[in-house]
């Protein structure tokens, strides 16, 4: 393909010319989400709204930009957590922080960020809300099996990485007013959403297993109102 070749002139000049090797193969496309079939570290909107774990109803509710560090628009303020602090309590800290150096700020997304360790799944075990620690999120489906097999009618609400108490810190996105030219730097995120299906926990299996397999990653699901959501992003 002429394109191609015009390209790997530019990356690669002296091996240009006759007798270059021609490119190597590349991987076949996916059924469902060819850009995904390999991997792909320029993950965009695109390949979000290509993405699709293959259950029936889904609705892309958005596909949306989260606007990284960078020159004027966006800014960020990080701070580390007291080990004695939960989550919550820290992004407030740091909110507050941010609010307090610059009143004309525009809080944005805010998280927790660490050392991952383990997944907090949130579950409705015989009509108790249970925060239920495990190793990884695939284990959610496990351990709903497991508690299905004691007798017990349970729902998957929702489930967040957890971090180690040690070393986190809260992250805060906020936008301050800025000249119209300036460009932030973007990361992409999709809220996902599907009805809510017969089997939850095969559905939700399914949705982690392909979230990895696209080389994605989950930054949250809940189940609210007859439905699942997941919001997925791009690593």
């Amino acid at each position: 393909m002429p394109g191609r070749a015009w390209m790997l002139c530019l990356i690669v000049l002296p091996s240009c010319g006759a007798g270059s090797p021609p490119p190597p193969p590349q991987p076949p496309p996916s059924a469902r989400a060819p850009e995904l079939a390999a991997v792909v570290p320029a993950c965009d909107g695109d390949t979000l709204r290509g993405f699709d774990p293959g259950l029936d109803g889904l609705q892309r509710v958005a596909v949306a930009q989260r606007a990284a560090p960078g020159a004027g628009l966006a800014r960020q303020h990080a701070r580390p957590c007291e080990v004695t602090d939960g989550d919550e309590a820290c992004l407030v800290r740091a909110q507050r922080e941010v609010m307090a150096a610059d009143p004309a700020a525009t809080l944005g997304h805010a998280s927790i960020e660490g050392e991952p360790d383990g997944w907090m799944a949130t579950l409705d075990v015989d009509g108790d809300r249970r925060e239920v620690p495990l190793a990884a999120d695939r284990a959610v489906v496990a351990e709903v099996r497991r508690l299905e097999a004691a007798g017990h009618r349970v729902v998957p609400i929702g489930g967040r990485i957890v971090y180690r108490a040690s070393g986190r810190r809260a992250v805060v996105q906020y936008a301050v007013p800025v000249p119209p030219s300036a460009q932030p730097r973007l990361r992409w995120e999709a809220e996902l959403r599907w009805p809510l299906p017969e089997d939850l926990v095969a559905a939700l299996g399914r949705v982690i297993e392909e979230v990895g397999r696209a080389n994605l990653e989950i930054v949250r699901y809940e189940v609210v109102a007859g439905a699942l959501t997941a919001v997925v992003g791009c690593p």
